[in-house]
């Protein structure tokens, strides 16, 4: 079988490698009183370690990355977790704390009605009822971060043009609800807090407005 790729690369570099010990194991029987041996073994290990090990040892740092990114994947909708909004949050909140965050947005997503299709039509109908809410707060909020943070609940950091468009999008958004909840299709509730350098002094803060007013957008959504 004709190898290829790194594989080829390996096997080119063990071959020359051991032509390389051949060559000075020659110069060695030649020249028995100097150290060709010696020089030809340190020439054949630094090509294994440079181009085997290395390469070796490259590659499980990528497969390592690879699994750290997954680990803040919601493998569900493929946009970030809980684990990743946690993060993030944190990071939010020391910046508030040290005075270096400047303007950000939190809007908060609840799904309605999702317990009542897990119950009726089952959970892959949940499921894709899930994601298609997930593609439309990705579709109206295309510059934000969003994180599934819990089984209906999505939150979308709105920054730079989304936060400077931030009233026309959730505008939009909302009247896109108000006419799926006239129709009877797919509804999302939302709620926006806007942080304020004056008066917030975490993440927290601000998250607990956009929660707030999140239910009371639900309450105004579900009357007839």
């Amino acid at each position: 079988v004709r190898a290829e790729g790194r594989a080829k690369t390996h096997f080119l570099t063990i071959g020359f490698s051991g032509l390389v010990m051949t060559v000075f194991i020659i110069l060695q029987t030649l020249f028995p009183l100097l150290p060709f041996y010696a020089v030809g073994c340190l020439i054949a290990t630094c090509l294994i370690h440079t181009f085997i090990v290395l390469d070796i040892r490259a590659d499980m740092f990528r497969k390592i990355g690879s699994a750290e990114i997954k680990a803040y994947v919601d493998p569900l909708t493929e946009v970030k977790n809980k684990l990743a909004y946690m993060e993030t949050t944190k990071i939010l909140s020391r910046e508030i704390e040290e005075g270096e965050r400047a303007e950000f947005g939190v809007v908060v997503f609840d799904l309605n009605d999702l317990k009542k299709i897990n119950d009726t039509r089952g959970h892959d109908e949940g499921d894709r009822f899930i994601k298609h809410a997930c593609e439309i707060i990705c579709g109206q909020f295309k510059h934000s971060p969003v994180f599934r943070i819990g089984g209906d609940e999505f939150v979308a950091l709105i920054e730079g043009e989304d936060y400077r468009n931030r009233n026309v999008l959730l505008d939009g958004f909302e009247k896109q609800m108000d006419r799926n909840a006239k129709s009877g299709k797919l509804v999302i509730s939302d709620g926006v807090g806007i942080y304020d350098a004056g008066s917030d002094t975490d993440y927290d803060s601000v998250f607990a407005r956009a929660d707030r007013r999140m239910y009371e957008r639900k309450k105004r959504l579900k009357k007839p």
